[in-house]
């Protein structure tokens, strides 16, 4: 439940920034673009969501803390994931982290967000 509530914070955070800079009147810096990959291996660049509500979220299956969030993420991701884009980064470096052992592990938990 806590972990629900700070996934739901975290997206009006992201919805009240996104409105708070489009008013006319607040001068906006804009976020480096980052690119990533998606599960299906195509490229993903943070800039291609430019003045949409986004949740950017780096994780590991090894992660506790990011392990214990998933849920609440996935909770958020069902009820508002039309409104909201959700860019989801495993952290993989090849040896503790792979995409396989990644994928494997977001497979098991039955996680639906992208």
């Amino acid at each position: 439940m806590k972990n629900r509530i700070i996934a739901t914070f975290i997206v009006l955070i992201f919805a009240l920034a996104s409105v708070y800079a489009s008013s006319a009147d607040v001068q906006t810096v804009e976020f480096p673009n980052i690119t990533v990959f998606d599960k299906d291996g195509n490229v993903v660049n943070l800039t291609d969501f430019r003045g949409k509500p986004v949740v950017l979220n780096f994780w590991a299956s090894w992660c506790g803390p990011c392990k214990n969030e998933m849920p609440a993420f996935d909770e958020v991701y069902k009820e508002v994931g039309n409104d909201v884009y959700f860019v989801m980064v495993d952290m993989t470096d090849g040896v503790r982290e792979t995409v396989e052992s990644g994928s494997a592990y977001i497979e098991k938990m039955g996680y639906s967000f992208p």
